[in-house]
This record gives structure tokens, C-alpha cells and sequence, in this order.
């Protein structure tokens, strides 16, 4: 049986013959992402909530020096993840890298997304048993052909050496896009009860959610859910950007 990574070097390698690298970001002939674009990345920094690392205001920041500080959401209810974490923010070439992995079927780029997210999971020095990407309805990932949290995850596994369990999540009803909610409070209803576990080797498990970005947080809670309550020992999550 052919594993992921040797299909994906493959399709990788085909591709290149047919549809020669062009910078997903600018447009730039000779790489998927350019040098220049890659310097202009702009990772995630200080001050952000302690545990979903939503950036934060220096206002907001403000706590005893005793006291990580948090966003307003997590101060209110936190959510059922222990922590979610993230290299970049959402903007420039990230977002435009993101953008054409999720909606243009660039999926080499997972790849090169994915080894951001290893190198972020082995600074925070978290070693989950094993990743679970995010669901997609299956009339959605049969519209769009993949699962773009799928391949991160996948990729993410081959480089991280962490089983991907495919099959811990599912989506049971579809959801309209996020995007598409007008504040958080309708992300968090739209997605609620979306998903189920029907893993059982789950159990005592940690478990990384793995997603391409992250916004309020309640995609990724929504998945923790039933996790949770299906006896997973603990729930963080890891995304390209928030």
C-alpha cells in the first residue's frame, strides 16, 4: 500500500511538471512561496490570551504579574480546549497562502503550511498522541474534493511523527461558513452539536485538533465537545493563524 507521503511527493512532482511553482502569494514565478513573501509572514507575538492566543491590546493585557493574562472570552468561559495555538496572524501572505490551500486547490501548499505548525508544536514542547483535523460535512469536502485541515495534518504527521486519526471526528450536520457569522456568539451557535467522536480508542487520549485558521475559537470548541465527553484525557489545539 502506497503511504501519504510517497503520494504526495508524487502528485507533488507531477505537478510541477505540468503547472510550473508560481508563488502562491504574489504570483512570482520559480517557488509556491517566494523569499520575499516569506520574510513578510508575520508571526504571532506578545500580548495574546494565554490560552487560545487571541491577540490582545497592551489595555487588555494589562494583569498582576502573578496572572497569564486572558482575552475576554476566556475570562468569561473558557473554552473546553486546553490551549490553542498558532505561528502567524491572518494577514498578507499567510492569508493569501491560506486562502488559495482552502479555495483554490493548491494543496501542495499544506506542506509548506505544515512545517510552520511542527516547528511551532516543538517549541511549545506538547506531545499529543495523536492529531485529528477538523471535519468538513461530507457534501462540502465532496464539493471541494479534500479536506484542506486533512492534509495539514497529514503532512504535519509526517514530519512530527504523530498519528493522525482520521476517523475521531465526524461531522454530522453541515454548518454555513464561518465567514459568513455576523459575531461570535452565532459561530459558537451554528457549530454547536456539529460534530460527534465515534472513536472509542480515543479514550485517555490526548488529542491536537489540527485547522487551517482560527477566529473565536468555536470551531475548534465544538470539536473538543464531544471529545471531551467521550473520555479523551485532554484537547489542544493548532492552527496556521488566528
Amino acid at each position: 500500500m502506497v503511504s501519504y507521503g510517497v503520494a504526495r511527493r508524487a502528485y507533488g512532482s507531477l505537478l510541477d511538471l505540468v503547472f510550473p511553482p508560481q508563488c502562491a502569494a504574489c504570483g512570482a514565478g520559480g517557488a509556491w512561496l517566494c523569499a520575499a513573501c516569506s520574510a513578510r509572514f508575520r508571526r504571532l507575538e506578545p500580548p495574546f490570551c494565554a490560552r487560545c492566543t487571541q491577540p490582545l491590546l497592551l489595555a487588555e493585557s494589562a494583569a498582576p504579574e502573578t496572572s497569564a493574562p486572558l482575552c475576554a472570552r476566556c475570562a468569561r468561559a473558557p473554552l473546553a480546549l486546553e490551549s490553542i495555538s498558532a505561528p502567524f496572524l491572518m494577514e498578507g501572505p499567510v492569508r493569501e497562502m491560506v486562502h488559495r490551500l482552502k479555495y483554490d486547490g493548491w494543496r501542495v501548499l499544506a506542506g509548506i503550511l505544515a512545517k510552520a505548525l511542527a516547528e511551532s508544536l516543538a517549541r511549545s514542547g506538547q506531545r499529543p498522541d495523536v492529531l485529528a483535523p477538523v471535519p468538513l460535512h461530507l457534501s462540502r469536502e465532496r464539493e471541494r474534493g479534500y479536506n484542506q485541515a486533512s492534509l495539514l495534518a497529514h503532512e504535519l504527521s509526517n514530519l512530527a511523527r504523530i498519528p493522525v486519526a482520521r476517523r475521531a471526528l465526524l461531522r454530522v450536520r453541515p454548518t454555513p461558513p464561518q465567514v459568513d457569522a455576523p459575531n461570535a456568539a452565532a459561530r459558537e451557535a451554528a457549530v454547536a452539536g456539529a460534530f460527534r467522536c465515534n472513536d472509542p480508542t480515543m479514550r485517555g487520549r490526548s488529542v491536537m485538533l489540527v485547522d487551517d485558521v482560527c477566529t473565536t475559537g468555536a470551531t475548534l470548541n465544538a470539536c473538543a465537545v464531544p471529545l471531551l465527553a467521550a473520555g479523551v484525557a485532554e484537547v489542544r489545539g493548532l492552527v496556521v493563524a488566528r
